[in-house]
């Protein structure tokens, strides 16, 4: 791609510049840059003073955002579906349009979900002459590439396969630079649909504030009822169909309901209620009954939802209720509303649209009805029963001409075949024509009052269908009937079709015939005549019947996005907008509905307590940019109606959230509270309603590095559903197991460890799913898995008290939470407070204490066991040991036992610097006296990362000549791991040559000490992964790496002259570190053992200066800073790095 002007101008947004150009004019270099929009971008404030400065407050965020989501997009291009350009042609009469083929798209399942790749409108490509496994790749010299937009499918495939055929558009003309002579691929990067929606809705010429004026100001937050309206629903449905679809509600819910409908009917002013459901508390059968009540009331409303998977649970609830009401004629036929008053539209795929909700699906709908309408529809079947009723008799006989000018001509088949036909009895003939008319006929009646409402129709004519299909059977009946002559059915067919003209000498079944054949004649004449003057849509022109569904249906259902559709539609202006789950939506998202025409009223249902919406930027999340309406009008102190029963958990479940997230005041329904609902499905205590399993394990990231795993909880959670479905061979109780973790990466490694042993077994169901993909769901046993397991106490994002709550409220009989107590509870959380309330109830179990748990620890231990488990109390390594070595013990002394060859020339070549630094380690981050032991072959392996250290160091100094940027971040890493391990053994060397310079003596190592600590906190902040996404941090790691091998080797002769260090002919200062080693003698003419040395140099006199790790864990910023020398001896910088080291 060419230049694209400075940044300032890049960064710019013109209100004549349209979203798509200002996103395809930034470089990658924008695109890694996290300050691209810093310091344009500010709070987005809680009150607005006008609509124009409510629109502007999201514009910033919004780019910032998309920008972060095209980075994260970047940063897995490797994993990206991609296929190779078979055809580019331009489009002529649309500058930079083009028309793209690709052979095949690879690597379709590239998210965890494994949902195979469909390209849609609204996507963003690369187009490249190369298949980039990283984003730099793009940046090689030679290379060519831009992006594109995906506007329109050329082969929309019905089995669901990837589309090959595509029209895009671009910011420059690349077809006339690329080489022909080269590939070109095409690589899918990210879908910015909503986001470009959201841009058009604030960017609006013609707006409708109605609503968006009433949730500006502070001082409109007040619900007030409109003084020139009633108080109560008006009409005599009230009466009957309300007080019937009231009556499936309990009290809050009915509350909510009314108070909702009856601000519906004000026509004064504008009204925004909401409606807050706790997990559990029946809020989607509220939503559906209030939506279903607004239909019957004829209010066109459009119901959203932030997720494709909340507005379809929503619409099949609502579509069940018209089907049931009709079935039990729970309404009166004035009041019955058709299917065809509901629409649900928006993509197919991801809608997962199946055969409960199809019949009220566009598509679906617009197919069935192009058939409806096609030259084989209606007009052809009425017609044809129409003839079959009043000719059957000429048409039979010209039927038995034509086979006999068959016959003669010598067409037909053998002579057994000519007489067989020729001989065809009439009532044979009568029966065949009646089983192909009636068919397609009874479908044709079928879609026109299933997807065509009541209301477009002549009152008599829905009424008309209902006969017209009664009589067909009845006069299936008798043509059908047994005992019945031909001669008999021919002379009935000759009679005629007027009632009054019939043979008063008919017996009573053949009167009953006559009749019966007569009134569907009449009614199918009668029909026709109807729908031929209605103006249905031809069947050739699928965007006049797409117009024609809009136009006619009251009720819509879509996710927020998709409403954007309704913009373009030709219909009646909408009255009333329902958003569900209005808590999960960002608030600038919402806007997309709510400036609708004609919108007057809204009603917003959600739950501040669970998911926000997602927000990837740093800088648009601290904004305020996933903030919903609902989340922002309750902070305004809007008045909410509270639904304040929950039907799901065990009460032992629910006391927690409703106390931490409701202020109790959610009641247990009657039916949880009863003993039966108490399962215990494992026995013992361990596995009760509510249980703490407290397991010590490991986070770790997975091979991208973006997402947390902790493979021992993975082994617990293996064997926890492996003993269910034991316990379920045996009972064989229908039972449904969700697994729930807040990573990414837990849920993927979970998902390969349970394989698909479970996914067809019928009774016994499993999913594994993130806390996002849980939401609005519930299972039978919920067993999170909470990943994080450190030192220091960090859980990230799984502190976040809205995720937390959605995972404890998903279980309705039992929840088992995996995690791991001494991280979960070091710092003031809600994880603090739920571990004091399962210990209260006498719910917190080490999970190590049952011994099918424990042994399962045990083995994944072995395979992925962590040095940092060591300085556990806790560890099941530890407790397992078959060979112990006395942590207070010499450990040269203990170490000489190992007799692994590996072992001992790993001592060999570390001499004693790293033997007693371990020591050391070993007995600062355990408590005096404790009675821990370390397993020798685990300290074994912490004495080799000292070379490996060294190693990398050497590797990173040439960091410019590895062309993998895997590699470069696989190195960097995990130097950082080793970095944050040894530095402070370093440091102790360091100072302890610091204390022992004599007063007024050469300087030059003092400033070359302060240095090298500087250095290794400069170098261990540069190797976070977030900085190595950035390709200019690449060269400053290489940098510091040389830096820090030349400063150390500028060192090492003033470390040997104090006898620090051996001057050994195999050591040569300038080498690798590994090669520098304690000096076993005297210090200052004083005899000492190696570890006593260590410890006295680790020492500080001043008492403040004293190092404990285990009494600093939580010290240590972030925040990279230079160090002055009584910082230095006061040893904050070996407490601030080794923090450092475990946190990451």
């Amino acid at each position: 791609m060419g230049d694209k002007g400075s940044c300032e101008q890049r960064v710019l947004t013109k209100k004549n510049m349209g979203f798509i150009d200002i996103v395809f004019q930034w470089s990658l270099e924008d695109i890694f840059n996290d300050n691209l929009y810093k310091d344009q971008v500010t709070k987005i404030p809680v009150s607005f003073q006008s609509a124009d400065q409510y629109f502007e407050s999201y514009v910033l965020p919004l780019l910032e955002e998309t920008r972060a989501e095209m980075q994260s997009s970047m940063e897995i291009i490797a994993r990206a579906p991609y296929a190779m350009v078979t055809h580019l042609g331009v489009a002529s009469y649309v500058p930079l349009m083009f028309y793209v083929n690709v052979d095949y798209w690879r690597k379709q399942s590239s998210t965890p979900d494994k949902k195979p790749y469909k390209t849609l409108p609204g996507d963003v490509l690369v187009i490249a002459d190369v298949k980039p496994e990283t984003a730099s790749d793009l940046l090689s010299p030679g290379r060519a590439w831009t992006f594109a937009l995906v506007t329109k499918i050329k082969d929309d495939n019905e089995d669901n396969s990837p589309s090959t055929s595509f029209k895009i558009t671009a910011l420059e003309d690349f077809v006339s630079k690329y080489d022909t002579k080269k590939s070109l691929y095409v690589i899918h990067l990210t879908s910015l649909i909503t986001n470009r929606r959201i841009w058009n809705a604030l960017h609006m010429r013609i707006r409708n504030l109605k609503i968006i004026n009433e949730v500006l100001y502070t001082d409109q937050m007040v619900a007030k009822g409109c003084s020139l309206c009633t108080s109560e629903i008006g009409g005599d449905w009230n009466k009957n169909f309300l007080k019937s679809l009231l009556s499936q509600l309990n009290e809050s819910q009915k509350n909510s309901v009314v108070a909702c409908l009856n601000k519906m009917q004000c026509n004064h002013k504008s009204h925004v209620e909401l409606i807050w459901g706790p997990p559990g508390t029946g809020k989607t059968k509220t939503v559906s009954v209030l939506l279903f009540a607004l239909l019957r009331m004829k209010y066109r409303t459009l119901a959203c939802a932030p997720t494709n998977v909340a507005i379809t649970d929503v619409a099949a609830r609502v579509l069940k209720l018209v089907k049931e009401a009709k079935k039990t004629g729970s309404v009166a036929d004035g009041q019955f509303c058709s299917l065809g008053d509901i629409l649900l539209f928006g993509n197919k795929e991801r809608l997962k649209v199946d055969f409960k909700i199809e019949e009220i699906f566009l598509d679906y709908r617009v197919h069935r009805l192009s058939e409806c309408f096609g030259l084989f529809g209606w007009r052809h079947c009425f017609t044809s029963a129409t003839i079959l009723l009043k000719d059957c008799v000429s048409q039979y006989q010209i039927f038995l001409e034509n086979e006999t000018r068959k016959e003669k001509k010598g067409g037909g088949g053998g002579e057994d075949d000519c007489k067989k036909v020729i001989h065809k009895s009439f009532l044979e003939y009568a029966r065949e024509r009646f089983a192909r008319t009636a068919f397609p006929l009874r479908r044709c009646v079928s879609v026109l009052r299933t997807h065509i409402p009541k209301s477009y129709f002549q009152e008599c004519t829905f009424q008309d269908f209902e006969t017209l299909l009664g009589l067909l059977d009845s006069f299936e009946n008798c043509l059908f009937s047994d005992g019945i002559a031909s001669e008999e059915v021919e002379e009935l067919f000759s009679c005629s079709i007027d009632d009054k003209l019939l043979p008063q000498n008919l017996c009573d079944s053949s009167h009953l015939f006559c009749s019966v054949r007569n009134k569907c004649f009449s009614v199918l004449k009668s029909l026709f005549g109807s729908l031929c003057e209605l103006k249905l849509p031809s069947s050739r022109n699928k965007e006049a019947i797409e117009k024609f569904c809009f136009e006619s249906a009251s009720l819509f259902f879509s996710t927020a996005s998709s409403s954007y559709k309704l913009y373009n539609a030709e219909m009646q202006p909408l009255k009333v907008l329902v958003i569900d789950e209005a808590a999960q939506l960002k608030e600038c998202e919402s806007a997309i509905p709510l400036q609708l025409p004609g919108l007057e009223h809204s009603v917003l249902i959600g739950d501040e307590w669970q998911l926000p919406a997602t927000v990837k930027s740093n800088v648009s999340d601290e904004a305020g940019f996933g903030r919903s309406l609902f989340q922002r009008l309750t902070i305004l102190g809007h008045s909410k109606h509270l639904l304040n029963i929950q039907y799901r958990m065990h009460p032992s479940i629910s006391r927690f959230p409703n106390a931490c997230f409701y202020n109790n005041m959610i009641l247990d329904a009657a039916a949880v509270k009863r003993k039966s609902y108490e399962k215990h499905y494992l026995p013992g205590p361990m596995f009760g309603p509510y249980s703490f399993l407290n397991v010590s394990g490991r986070e770790e990231t997975d091979g991208v590095g973006h997402s947390l795993r902790n493979m021992i909880e993975v082994a617990v959670v293996q064997k926890l559903v492996q003993t269910l479905f034991n316990a379920w061979k045996r009972s064989r109780t229908r039972v449904s197991v969700g697994i729930i973790s807040p990573y990414t990466a837990q849920v993927v490694s979970i998902q390969e460890k349970l394989g698909r042993k479970y996914e067809k077994v019928d009774g016994f169901a499993v999913k594994v799913k993130s806390v996002d993909g849980f939401q609005g769901g519930e299972e039978d046993i919920i067993i999170i898995s909470t990943v994080r397991s450190n030192r220091t106490g960090a859980i990230g994002f799984v502190s976040n008290s809205q995720r937390t709550n959605v995972a404890l409220t998903r279980a309705r009989h039992c929840l088992w939470i995996v995690g791991d107590r001494r991280t979960l509870s070091e710092r003031e959380s809600v994880w603090q407070g739920l571990i004091r309330y399962a210990t209260a109830l006498n719910c917190f179990f080490n999970a190590d204490e049952n011994k099918e748990l424990a042994k399962a620890i045990l083995d994944a231990k072995k395979d992925f066991g962590p040095p940092d488990d060591l300085l556990n109390q806790d560890s099941v390594i530890l407790k397992n040991a078959v060979r112990k070595v006395p942590s207070s013990g010499s450990f040269k002394k203990q170490s000489g036992k190992v007799k692994s060859a590996q072992t001992q020339k790993a001592r060999k070549n570390h001499r004693t610097s790293l033997t007693q630094a371990l020591q050391c380690l070993d007995e600062l981050s355990l408590e005096e006296d404790s009675g821990n032991f370390l397993e020798e072959a685990v300290i074994a392996k912490l004495r080799g990362d000292h070379d490996h250290f060294w190693e990398l160091v050497e590797a990173l100094k040439a960091v410019d000549d590895i062309k993998e940027q895997r590699t470069i971040i696989l190195y960097a890493s995990t130097l950082r791991v080793y970095l944050g391990k040894f530095v402070f053994i370093i440091n102790a060397a360091i100072k302890e040559c610091l204390q022992k310079k004599p007063a007024g003596g050469e300087d030059d190592f003092s400033k070359d000490a302060i240095n090298m600590i500087n250095l290794m906190n400069r170098l261990h902040g540069q190797l976070e992964l977030s900085k190595l996404k950035l390709e200019s941090s690449i060269p400053v790691i290489g940098a510091l790496c040389e830096e820090l091998h030349s400063g150390w080797s500028s060192m090492a002769p003033f470390l040997c002259k104090q006898s620090y260090l051996e001057k050994d002919e195999n050591h040569v200062p300038n080498e690798f570190g590994d090669h520098l080693g304690v000096e076993e003698n005297s210090c200052e003419g004083e005899k000492c053992s190696k570890g006593k040395k260590l410890q006295k140099l680790l020492s500080n006199p001043n008492p403040e200066g004293t190092i404990n790790l285990r009494k600093n864990k939580k010290s240590g910023g972030q925040n990279q800073k230079s160090m002055s020398i009584p910082e230095i001896l006061d040893g904050s910088c070996i407490r601030h790095t080794f923090a450092c080291s475990i946190e990451s």
